[in-house]
C-alpha cells in the first residue's frame, strides 16, 4: 500500500550492508536477497501499521522497526 519506504540489513558473514526501496527508480540497484530466517532487518514505514510477517503478526510503529526474521 505504499508504507513501506525502505528495508536495511547487514550480513556479518561478508561485512556487508544489503537493501531495498520500493521505488520503480531503484529497481535496478536493490541488493536485498530474499528475508532469510534468523536475520536482523530495519524496516521504514511511513504510518503504523499490523501485518503478518514470517508466519507472525507484526505491529510496526510509524518509522523505523527492528525485525528478527
Amino acid at each position: 500500500n505504499g508504507n513501506l519506504l525502505r528495508v536495511w540489513t547487514f550480513d556479518a558473514s561478508v561485512g556487508k550492508w544489503y537493501f531495498y526501496d520500493p521505488r520503480s527508480s531503484f529497481t535496478q540497484v536493490n541488493t536485498l536477497p530474499p528475508l532469510a530466517q534468523g536475520q536482523l532487518y530495519w524496516m521504514y514505514v511511513e504510518e503504523d501499521q499490523t501485518l503478518g510477517l514470517n508466519g507472525w503478526q507484526r505491529n510496526l510503529v510509524a518509522g523505523w522497526n527492528l525485525i528478527h526474521w
